[in-house]
C-alpha cells in the first residue's frame, strides 16, 4: 500500500479471520489425508496439474425471507469472498499432500455457486494436465 508516496507493509486479516482460516486450512488437509490415505510423497510430483474446485456457499440471512429465498436474492455469489482468494489458500494446504508444489498447477477452475442450507463446503479435483 502507498501511504504519503511511501510502500508500507499493512498486516492483513484480523484475528478472528486468521483462527478461521487455520481452521479451514486443517479441514482441508484432513479431508486430502482421508481421501488419499498415508503415504510417503505426494501422489503427483514434479508434473502439471489441473486443479478444479467448486465452493458451495452459504447466502447471507437478507437473502431469506418468511416464505423462503427472496425473489430479489441473487442467483450467483458475486460478492467476496473472492473466489481465487479461496483456491490459492486451499492449494497452499494441500500442497505436500497432494502434489509438491502449487506451482505445478497449470490450470485452475474455480466455481463459486450458492449452496442449499446445510450443503455448503468445497470439492476439489486435481488431474495431470495433458497436452
Amino acid at each position: 500500500m502507498l501511504i504519503g508516496g511511501k510502500a508500507r507493509v499493512i498486516a492483513s486479516g484480523s484475528t478472528a479471520n486468521q483462527s478461521r482460516l487455520k481452521a479451514w486450512d486443517v479441514a482441508v488437509r484432513e479431508a486430502a489425508r482421508d481421501t488419499i490415505g498415508e503415504v510417503d510423497a505426494p501422489p503427483f510430483v514434479r508434473t502439471a496439474l489441473v486443479f478444479t474446485v467448486l465452493f458451495r456457499l452459504a447466502r447471507p440471512a437478507g437473502h431469506w425471507g418468511r416464505r423462503g429465498l427472496l425473489p430479489s436474492a441473487p442467483r450467483h455469489p458475486i460478492g467476496k469472498p473472492d473466489g481465487d482468494k479461496l483456491a490459492r489458500q486451499a492449494a497452499d494446504s494441500l500442497a505436500c499432500i497432494v502434489f509438491d508444489d502449487d506451482a505445478r498447477i497449470v490450470s485452475w477452475r474455480i466455481d463459486k455457486v450458492y449452496a442449499a442450507p446445510g450443503h455448503e463446503g468445497a470439492s476439489f479435483e486435481i488431474e495431470e494436465a495433458f497436452g
